[in-house]
Parts: structure tokens; C-alpha cells; sequence
């Protein structure tokens, strides 16, 4: 998940006061993907095992049971997953042979089980064809497929489903109309680069974070208005960014310091360059923006990025291959899979 909605953050932040710490020690494991959710993140390892950490207190660690380890501590599921997202209160993840599995918060359906039930361990929804990609947002999910099929469910309040509708739900995986490389599932909205390399938006967008060039919401897949291709989108709860072909940065959207605004760029929230070369990796949350650099450094930017605590020698620090911004938290995997949290 490269966002976090500000709402969840601070109740989480309190949840967490009373549960784990949300900055693990690194035990000598090597992980491959780490992702930070409002109050927990996970990560695999390089047999593609799962490990999680942090509050617990909607099953989103599935575990098994409601315990809140400050470490990452394994699900009892076995290696080969490949990819894991977590949400605001909910967790999912492509497991072996393309398979989608989730657990956690279900009051919205976000897990895609048919029901409104709180799950503490990983099930495997019932999804025919190979997935490769899942993005976890507030309260839905989206997965894109081998063939460019996309599927999300769960909260659709304002369109943010992409299905056509505002109405709440549904619960069970519907196709959005397209073919999707990638999909970013955010709080209110959601973005997705198709497999000509096109970006759309839709859902919410009071502060024009679709990037379609005004500030009117859609209910449908809505392209954004830049002319360079854009892939690998990410959502906060209020801008957008995604990388063209060299990897530059863009964002648009956005109400507060040190992120983007809605006003820049030639029109209402046009896709600006944020960052000057180009980024390995980035992670989006309420608090801002963290980039990591091919060449070095990482930058964090927004109202929290101070309150990221980030070592000065960090800004500096080379090989770098995952960023992953929480609740007050950035962690980073470094190329050989080592793991640092500030």
C-alpha cells in the first residue's frame, strides 16, 4: 500500500500506542517486498514467505489469533508468494501459481470473501486466471490478472470501484472495463496504467487527484491528462504519482506543503515533476512522499516527513531497493534484502 488515509492514521496511531511498536529490528533475515499499511506492514522474504508485524486488532496480521508482535513474526502459509500489499485494516497478497489471498477487516467487504466477517488467518479467494498484481486500499482491493483483466471490490463509495456506480459494495470481485498492467487502490480513489502504457483515475477528487484536469469525481476509468506514458501509479488520500519510461517521478492533486497542489501545472491538477532524476522506488502516505534514488539518497517530503526521523546518513545512503512509508515509520530494504525502520 503506497497510501494511508489521514483519519485511519491517527486512530491507528493511538491503536498502536497500546499494541507493538511500528519499527521492527532487522533478525539477519534477507526480504524481498515490504509494505506499509495504518498501522502494521508485512514483508517477504527470499523463499516468499510472509512475515508481519505491528497492530492486530482486525486480524490484519494473520496470525491466527489478535497478538501484536513489535518483530515480524511468519503466517502459518508456506513460501512462494510474490507480491504483498497491506491496507488500512486489511491485508492481501499473490500467492504461488498466481493466486489471491487476504485477511483482516471485512466490514466492507475488502476481502472479497462474499461477507462482511473479519478474517485473522489468509484465505484464498475463489478467482479464476493467474494474478500478478493486488493494491489494498482503505476499504477495497483491487487485482489485475495475467491477461490484463482487473477486478477490485469492497467499499464503492465514491466510485472508487470503478464500476460504473456510486453504490455501496459489492462484496464480490466485478471486472473493470479495460486492460491493466498495474492498479493502485487508495482511500476514495483509484488509479491504473493500462498496457499501452495510458493512465486513468477514478473516485474522488476534491482536490483533483485523478489528474483528468478538473475537480469533478467519476465513477469510470478516466484518463490523465499528461501527455508523457505514466506506469506504475500510487495514491495517498489526496494526490496521485506515477513513473514515465525513464523512471521521473510525477504527482498530482494534493492540499499540503511539500506534496503537490491541485493548482500547478498548466491545468487543475495536471502531472508535475516531483522528483529531478530518476527513482528506484516510491512510497506514498498522508504524511507525504518518500522517494528512493538510483543513484542514491532518499527524500521524504510532506507535514510529517520531520516527524520521519530520517539519520542524516539516510539521505545519502546507496543501494536502496524498497521504501515503505507507515504510520511515522519509513523503512527501507536495502538491494541486498537487509531491513532498516526510523
Amino acid at each position: 500500500m503506497k497510501w494511508t488515509w489521514l483519519t485511519v492514521a491517527i486512530l491507528s496511531a493511538v491503536v498502536t500506542a497500546c499494541e507493538a511498536p511500528l519499527s521492527p529490528t532487522d533478525d539477519g533475515s534477507t526480504w524481498s517486498e515490504i509494505s506499509m499499511g495504518a498501522g502494521h506492514g508485512c514483508l517477504l522474504n527470499a523463499e516468499g514467505r510472509i512475515a508481519c508485524f505491528g497492530a492486530n486488532s482486525r486480524g490484519q496480521l494473520g496470525l491466527g489469533n489478535s497478538a501484536s508482535p513489535a518483530d515480524p513474526a511468519y503466517l502459518p502459509v508456506g513460501p512462494g508468494f510474490v507480491q504483498i500489499d497491506a491496507g488500512a485494516y486489511h491485508t492481501c497478497a499473490i500467492g504461488p501459481v498466481g493466486g489471491v489471498w487476504c485477511w483482516g477487516a471485512n466490514d466492507e467487504g475488502q476481502l472479497g470473501l462474499s461477507d462482511r466477517s473479519d478474517r485473522d488467518l489468509p484465505v484464498r479467494l475463489d478467482l479464476p486466471g493467474t494474478y500478478v498484481s493486488v493494491s489494498a486500499g482503505l476499504a477495497h482491493t483491487c487485482v489485475t490478472r495475467f491477461d490484463g483483466i482487473a477486478l477490485c471490490w469492497g467499499s464503492n463509495v465514491d466510485g472508487r470501484l470503478g464500476i460504473g456506480s456510486g453504490e455501496p459494495g459489492p462484496f464480490r470481485p466485478v471486472v473493470v472495463e479495460g486492460s491493466w498492467a498495474s492498479i493502485a487502490a487508495g482511500a476514495r480513489h483509484t488509479c491504473a496504467a493500462d498496457r499501452a502504457g495510458a493512465l486513468y483515475c477514478w473516485g474522488w477528487n476534491e482536490f483533483a487527484q485523478l489528474g483528468t484536469g478538473t475537480k469533478a469525481a467519476t465513477v469510470v476509468p478516466t484518463r490523465v491528462s499528461a501527455a508523457s506514458t505514466l506506469l506504475n501509479p500510487a495514491v495517498a488520500d489526496d494526490f496521485s504519482c506515477a513513473q514515465d519510461t525513464g523512471a521521473l517521478l510525477f504527482c498530482w492533486g494534493g492540499r499540503s506543503a511539500g506534496v503537490p497542489i491541485a493548482g500547478a501545472g498548466p491545468g487543475i491538477g495536471t502531472p508535475v515533476a516531483w522528483a529531478d532524476r530518476p527513482v528506484a522506488d516510491y512510497s506514498t502516505s498522508s504524511d507525504g512522499l518518500c522517494v528512493a534514488y538510483f543513484d542514491g539518497g532518499v527524500r521524504c517530503d510532506g507535514p510529517g516527513s520531520d516527524r520521519a526521523g530520517l539519520p542524516e546518513w539516510l539521505l545519502g545512503l546507496r543501494g536502496v531497493g524498497r521504501i515503505a512509508w507507515g504510520s511515522d515509520v519509513v523503512c527501507v530494504l536495502s538491494l541486498t534484502g537487509s531491513l532498516d525502520c526510523f
